[in-house]
């Protein structure tokens, strides 16, 4: 309803709405693509989990088309590369045909085009606004063509012309941002004053506005935005160790499960909590924050639930 009629059913803001990005029942915040972006594969892993013989069926993979549209629709950019690179582990590391990976993607080819041609402010959310963060040297034409006014204003697109792409100045690149290039060099140099230890658990929000760390408008935030860089400025090297480990436990767990290795191969639904888990402390991708509560409980249920599962497998 919310991405048919462009109304805000929850937000306590409409005028200052953003009509490129839909939140659902988040009301203001824009987080919905997130929540179903990480709860997918667990979702999915319970099915996988609690179905029977009796019951087998591809009901699942409509599903998942229902998850990834979702979060395609919720503008949420970081969320749709998440789902995406679930998509992609799942199909290295636990394999399905050739034939279903097609028509897989022939289905969501033609489901994404028809929702870019019924609504190109999401192409253009996804894309060029993207293109615009990572290139700044673009920024004042797009806000001259598209009437562009905030982020929070995201709607007008119908005089852009893709030809103002070829204007990009690779010169100027920045990861991701201006603004996450700015945390990310704070977090960095927290780090280097911090190294065995960190600043402490949520104290980037208050380390960033100091002299020797403030880099400008709009670089001091609550949190890094990468949970990599979090823990290195609030835990320092020994706090960033355990993630380090974990990590590198979770690629190899996968590893064992490809085709050459025969023994310690993972039922379908472990393979996807594993994954879900690593794709959630994704180092090259931007992130929340990890000590906050939400982000806490997706991440803390992937776990929870892979363990019991093994629990319940052994017994």
């Amino acid at each position: 309803m919310e991405f048919i009629f462009d109304l805000k059913f929850l937000s306590q803001d409409q005028a200052g709405a953003n009509m490129s990005k839909i939140s659902g029942l988040f009301g203001d915040e824009y987080v919905m693509g997130s929540y179903i972006a990480r709860l997918t594969p667990v979702t999915i892993a319970l099915f996988f989990f609690l179905r029977t013989k009796q019951l087998v069926s591809s009901n699942h993979q409509y599903l998942f088309f229902l998850f990834y549209i979702s979060v395609f629709i919720s503008g949420e950019r970081t969320s749709f590369v998440m789902i995406n690179l679930t998509l992609f582990l799942y199909i290295i590391f636990v394999g399905i045909n050739f034939k279903d990976i097609f028509k897989m993607f022939l289905i969501i080819f033609f489901l994404i085009l028809t929702l870019v041609i019924y609504k190109p402010e999401i192409f253009h959310r996804m894309v060029t606004f993207t293109l615009v963060n990572i290139f700044p040297n673009l920024e004042k034409e797009y806000r001259d063509i598209t009437n562009y006014k905030g982020a929070q204003n995201l709607k007008s697109f119908k005089k852009l012309d893709l030809n103002f792409i070829k204007k990009i100045d690779f010169s100027d690149a920045k990861i991701f941002s201006s603004e996450h290039q700015k945390h990310y060099k704070i977090a960095i140099n927290i780090f280097k004053d911090n190294l065995f230890f960190g600043s402490g658990p949520k104290m980037f929000r208050y380390k960033c506005a100091e002299d020797k760390y403030y880099l400008g408008y709009r670089s001091c935030t609550t949190h890094p935005h990468n949970i990599f860089l979090t823990f290195l400025s609030e835990l320092g090297i020994f706090g960033f160790i355990f993630i380090l480990l974990f990590f590198f436990y979770l690629i190899f767990k996968l590893i064992l499960n490809l085709k050459i290795f025969k023994k310690n191969k993972l039922l379908n639904h472990e393979a996807l909590l594993i994954i879900s888990t690593l794709v959630s402390i994704f180092p090259l991708l931007p992130a929340g924050n990890f000590f906050n509560n939400w982000l806490s409980y997706l991440f803390y249920i992937n776990i929870g639930i892979y363990f019991g599962l093994l629990k319940d497998k052994k017994c």
